[in-house]
């Protein structure tokens, strides 16, 4: 979890239409992790945070695979 990974993910996020609130939130708290991890490496916030952070990181990976997943094929008659 990089600042390069993150920006790549939100710009795929966003190329794809309107975010839902609830991303927009995840890219915001995962950026502020990524902030003071960068600027205060040894911060003891950094330890309890560092857990949310990837479980934020995790979802926000799951949903642009599910934007990223093809539409269904609709069955062709014969």
């Amino acid at each position: 979890m990089t600042r390069e990974e993150l920006n790549a993910l939100a710009a795929l996020l966003r190329e794809h239409g309107t975010m839902p609130r609830s991303a927009e939130q995840a890219l915001k708290a995962v950026d502020a992790y990524l902030t003071l991890a960068e600027g205060h490496p040894d911060a003891a916030a950094l330890t309890s945070e560092h857990s949310r952070a990837l479980d934020l990181w995790h979802a926000l990976q799951d949903a642009a695979a599910l934007t990223l997943r093809p539409a269904p094929s609709s069955p062709q008659a014969a």
